[in-house]
């Protein structure tokens, strides 16, 4: 079922960006295993997966915020997290190499993607939470990302970060309290 949805996604141009991934996925709370095999599925199929969320996120974070006037703890982390410099294709794949044995290049990998982070959270503005709630959970969904993933195996890291800190906003959105209004 899952990888139904995905392929059919993908079909009609041989490549899925991880937007049509969530939204095909919304409903399957995927496992370590099973994300693994939706991406071995999805590179049998020749799918090529792009990343259209980590480019544009912190600009689109930061104009959300920039309708609010005052001093943001949200608007300073994002302005820090945009300082941060892009790693080209190379780097990256040279620092998912080299986090097999070195915690500092899983912290450096940790912090590049919070870019992704920020723009899962976006998806989930207007669900009653503060985007500065939905960054934290993203962050807490990257941490769990990077500490369960098998750096020497196929699965790209940012492809189990995507599952992961999707998981962690869900259950951060299930287990807010919520307020009852006494009615007049």
């Amino acid at each position: 079922m899952i990888y139904e949805e995905c392929f059919a996604q993908g079909c009609k141009n041989g490549q899925l960006t991880f937007s049509e991934l969530l939204a095909a996925t919304e409903d399957f709370p995927l496992n370590g295993e099973q994300i693994a095999e939706l991406y071995e599925q999805l590179m049998a199929a020749n799918m090529v997966l792009t990343d259209d969320l980590t480019k544009a996120a912190v600009s689109d974070a930061l104009a959300f915020l920039d309708q609010y006037e005052g001093e943001d703890p949200a608007k300073t982390y994002l302005l820090a997290l945009d300082a941060t410099p892009f790693l080209t294709e190379n780097e990256r794949a040279l620092l998912e190499k080299q986090a097999q044995e070195d915690a500092a290049a899983k912290e450096q990998l940790l912090i590049f993607y919070l870019r992704l982070a920020v723009g899962i959270s976006m998806r989930y503005i207007g669900f009653g939470v503060t985007l500065l709630d939905l960054l934290q959970m993203a962050s807490v969904g990257m941490i769990v990302a990077r500490d369960e993933h098998d750096f020497s195996g196929c699965v790209p890291f940012s492809f189990r970060a995507l599952f992961r800190v999707r998981r962690a906003i869900m259950r951060g959105l299930d287990e807010r309290p919520y307020h009852h209004g006494i009615p007049c």
